[in-house]
């Protein structure tokens, strides 16, 4: 889904917005988001973040357009392979989950698929210590900023 929507906004010349509420919201305490990561949803998320990297790698875009698409994709590789990790104890027990998700945004930094320039210092600075295996120190920092918002 993110990768098609991504791909036809990126078609669209002209959008339109309204500030009408046409969908609702429920928190279903046994949703998906709502439980730790799993293999298939960090590897999928990967996979996402890479088909993006390739597709819009091919597209002639704008000097603007390409800052947007790499903090798109930097963004998005950072909240779900790196920030999971931060708040939810369960993945912090599955060592091999972690060490995935570090391979993985490591191969996706390595393709050029993450730009750590496209995202704030905040984020590179956590970000940098979950590579490094420095967990707590990189909780520490979200947990700071946490209560400023994201």
């Amino acid at each position: 889904d993110l990768v098609f929507v991504a791909k036809l906004m990126h078609r669209i010349r002209r959008l339109a917005a309204t500030p009408a509420t046409l969908l609702f919201y429920r928190d279903n305490p046994d949703s998906a988001t709502n439980r730790s990561m799993t293999e298939r949803q960090i590897r999928s998320y990967a996979q996402a973040a890479r088909i993006l990297h390739d597709h819009f790698r091919c597209e002639a875009l704008s000097h603007q357009e390409a800052r947007m698409v790499s903090t798109f994709i930097s963004t998005l590789v950072y909240k779900t392979c790196a920030a999971p990790f931060l708040r939810d104890g369960e993945g912090l027990k599955q060592e091999a989950l972690l060490n995935l998700s570090r391979g993985l945004v490591s191969d996706l930094m390595g393709c050029g698929a993450v730009d750590m320039r496209s995202l704030s210092l905040r984020k590179r600075l956590i970000c940098l210590c979950f590579l490094r295996g420095w967990l707590s120190l990189a909780r520490r920092l979200d947990s700071l900023v946490s209560r400023k918002g994201r």
